[in-house]
């Protein structure tokens, strides 16, 4: 029981070969921290953050801290889902979105909803670049300093028994 709980918390510390991993979830994590929680938009950004080979501790973090973000830019995304939804070429394309069975329930007939979700699109490639690159810069001194402790010592030595199966 004690290795299933602690498993992720591990996962954090031995993925020095996954940047992408984390990248990827610190991307999923920033979308679904920017949109607001009441759309289906949130549920399916969920379901591949939890089934993508992704950093769910990394997306955990940056839904945070963009949750924080998202709410300090609610201003802009209004004004720019607004123009989106008002803008004359794209009315017949926001009428058949909206007329398709689930397009209710994803709420981009909201401007802030579509604006947040198109600052998200737009940051897509910036947060995944950023994100990769900060895990090569400091997973080596993280992993230096998570180290130092005893504790850290536990953790790998659990991970080496389910490795070899003396942990049932």
């Amino acid at each position: 029981m004690r290795t299933v709980c602690m498993r992720p918390v591990r996962r954090l510390f031995a993925s020095a070969d996954a940047s992408h991993q984390v990248a990827v979830g610190c991307t999923l994590g920033m979308l679904i921290g920017l949109l607001p929680k009441d759309n289906l938009l949130i549920l399916m950004l969920a379901i591949l953050l939890v089934s993508l080979p992704a950093h769910k501790i990394a997306g955990l973090l940056a839904l945070g801290v963009f949750s924080l973000v998202g709410r300090a830019i609610d201003p802009l995304a209004h004004q720019l889902g607004g123009m989106v939804l008002l803008w004359e070429p794209a009315r017949p394309l926001h009428i058949w979105l909206y007329n398709l069975p689930l397009s209710p329930w994803l709420a981009l007939n909201h401007s802030i909803v579509l604006g947040q979700f198109m600052l998200g699109c737009y940051l897509i490639y910036p947060t995944f670049w950023i994100g990769q690159q900060l895990t090569h810069v400091y997973q080596a001194r993280l992993d230096r300093w998570i180290l130092r402790y005893r504790w850290t010592g536990w953790m790998r030595g659990a991970k080496l028994r389910v490795q070899w199966g003396l942990d049932s």
